[in-house]
């Protein structure tokens, strides 16, 4: 386990000791340290405590409470102010702590009692019926001493019977109803408790530290260390009022602590870094290359080693009616700040989180992107025509990967997901569909021709009719995507290709049209080429 012991100035809070009664034992001080700052990374937090210890002369044992109760050993670091006292040795350790619950707690637990002696005295009452009615069903219990019983006399015994049979099954209906009723509500109760108990751990870690003093003195302690127990995740709110008015993004924190301990009025910092993450550069290692055997075995191939990283991207959409845009908030005392290798923002007002499993929102700062809107279609992927918010110079936002909900007009349009690693000096926002514009790719028979051989060589002519039709009130302009095959091999040609007034990308192979649509207006535009290849060759990619 690695430790940093050291002597540091700082100011803490006072502590008790209590001195071993026997002689040439060592006393022992027993202290909650105080958290005075959490830096949340993206995996894990740093939290920067301090305490103040009165210490006697000679050997102490100090036991430190209220520390996280998942610590990573090898970040710790406890550092002394005063060269007159030696740490000796520095333990971590689990000790059984009977858990204190809150009042929301106690009172719960109050409840199921209360419900559950209810239900055991309606079960019992039911006990009790059903015996007055094994009795009323028993002829012996009536005791006629053996004499014939007269008719009046029977008809009395029949009417006592049924009445109080009667009494007894509407008292067992009742019973039944209740103690469903009581049950149900006692089995949503226990899943409720059950659920606000498991934060309290019955178990809490302690640190042990064993120190020499020359003297008595008052010492100023610092820990530092790294626990797993709480992280942040990124995430944004995009907002647009219309196409006439500014984008306004809002980034966000989804902060997660679940340390053991509440943090209370702490300084807060979000950090990018990941200390999980290697800091140190990678090796190269030899890439031997041999003549390839078609009957070796696959798993005897090793490849040559590369490195990878996979990030989760979902996409959601839906619609629903949204929320107004949150107040600043905390976002008001946020300060960034970039060092090039990661971001951090500090909260410069006093923070509070409670251990709870539940992650929380911060709303960490807004501001306003002068987006450039328009309307693009790709039809080759999708025949429907969107609304996005080109933004210019997006290194600048210094955007991390992360989900983005999306706004416009003051309605929830749906998610979308950023990647950091994919942004380039332009970054694309996407606001939903535009149903009033209608797009199709058909293929065109007039400009398609099978593969005919000439020769030694295969050509084939491929043509597609784009069409366009717009509904809308007012004129729009519509970039329109399509593409073109790119030949990677001088035996394969694309040649005779037709856009119309599209634009060809020579590299990518990129066709674009910028069409301005009418009310009403249908526009139709034609793309077309050939290709021509060996035939006795396969081609890839057709």
């Amino acid at each position: 386990m690695a430790l940093t012991f050291g002597v540091k100035s700082t100011l803490l809070i006072a502590g008790m000791a209590v001195t071993a009664a026997a002689a040439g034992k060592p006393n022992v001080i027993v202290q909650d340290v105080k958290l005075n700052k959490a830096t949340i990374f993206l995996r894990g937090a740093e939290l920067s405590n301090s305490a103040t210890l009165n210490l006697p002369a000679g050997d102490s044992d100090v036991i430190l409470t209220n520390v996280a109760g998942n610590i990573n050993p090898g970040s710790l670091s406890v550092m002394l102010n005063n060269d007159d006292v030696i740490i000796q040795s520095v333990n971590l350790r689990s000790e059984i702590e009977k858990p204190v619950y809150s009042d929301e707690i106690n009172a719960m637990k109050a409840q199921i009692e209360e419900q559950d002696l209810a239900i055991q005295q309606l079960n019992m009452q039911t006990e009790v019926n059903n015996e007055q009615l094994g009795l009323l069903r028993d002829q012996d219990f009536f005791g006629t001493g053996g004499a014939p019983l007269t008719q009046e006399q029977s008809v009395q015994k029949l009417d006592f019977i049924r009445t109080q049979m009667a009494k007894i099954y509407a008292e067992q209906l009742e019973y039944s109803r209740q103690i469903k009723e009581k049950t149900e509500a006692l089995a949503l109760l226990k899943a409720q408790y059950e659920e606000k108990v498991t934060q309290f751990k019955e178990r809490r870690t302690q640190l042990v530290l064993n120190v020499s003093a020359k003297k008595a003195v008052a010492a100023e302690l610092d820990i530092d260390y790294i626990t797993p127990d709480a992280a942040w995740a990124p995430s944004y709110d995009i907002r647009s009022a219309g196409m006439d008015k500014p984008v306004t993004l809002t980034y966000k924190a989804d902060v997660i602590q679940n340390t053991g301990i509440d943090w209370d009025q702490v300084e807060l910092v979000l950090s990018s870094a990941d200390p999980v993450q290697s800091i140190a550069p990678p090796q190269l290692y030899p890439q031997y290359l041999s003549l390839f055997n078609e009957y070796a075995v696959m798993g005897e191939l090793a490849p040559a080693p590369v490195a990878m990283m996979a990030e989760d991207k979902k996409e959601y959409s839906r619609n629903r009616s949204a929320k107004k845009a949150p107040a600043g908030g905390i976002s008001s005392f946020v300060t960034a700040e970039s060092n090039g290798i990661s971001l951090t923002y500090s909260i410069d007002k006093p923070y509070s989180l409670p251990s709870v499993p539940e992650s929380r929102s911060l709303t960490i700062k807004q501001t306003a992107l002068d987006g450039k809107y328009r309307y693009i279609t790709r039809p080759k992927m999708d025949e429907h025509v969107y609304l996005q918010a080109v933004v210019e110079n997006a290194p600048a936002l210094n955007l991390l990967s992360g989900k983005a909900n999306i706004y416009f007009d003051n309605r929830y349009i749906g998610q979308t997901y950023i990647d950091s690693g994919l942004i380039t000096n332009e970054l694309e926002l996407p606001f939903g569909m535009n149903k009033d514009i209608q797009v199709s790719r058909k293929v065109d028979s007039k400009l398609t021709k099978q593969p005919g051989i000439l020769g030694s060589a295969v050509e084939q002519s491929e043509g597609y009719m784009i069409t366009l039709s717009s509904f809308a009130k007012a004129p729009l302009v519509v970039t329109v995507f399509d593409q073109i095959p790119v030949s990677q091999d001088t035996n394969i040609l694309v040649k005779d290709v037709k856009t119309g007034e599209g634009t060809v990308n020579k590299q990518t192979g990129e066709v674009e049209w910028k069409v301005e649509l009418k009310p009403q207006q249908v526009m139709e535009l034609p793309l077309s080429y050939t290709l021509k290849y060996p035939k006795e060759k396969p081609i890839s990619g057709l």
